[in-house]
């Protein structure tokens, strides 16, 4: 017996209402703030890195490649710490 295909053809449009886009939304950005805040974990214990270096009294190249990537990384934070507040003013 044959059966019968119930998923939409290739290229049709696919109907959302604004509620299913509110909840699509909303579980983005709290994806993202789960994101963000393994980001933080993780700069933390970078930090603590380079402070613990920074108290052994190691200079060099190892720790400025440390610090300018913690500035990295500090500079991607803060750019998804906005992305969520404008994603989050747009979900209102």
């Amino acid at each position: 017996m044959p059966t019968r295909k119930t998923t939409a053809p290739a290229g049709a449009a696919r109907s959302t209402s604004p509620a299913d886009t509110h909840v699509i939304r909303a579980a983005s950005v709290d994806m993202l703030v789960q994101v963000l805040d393994d980001f933080s974990d993780a700069l933390s214990l970078v930090e603590t890195a380079q402070e613990a270096l920074e108290a052994t009294e190691i200079a060099g190249a190892s720790l400025a490649t440390l610090r300018r990537g913690i500035a990295d990384l500090m500079l991607a934070h803060k750019g998804l710490d906005l992305a969520i507040l404008g994603i989050r003013r747009g979900v209102k």
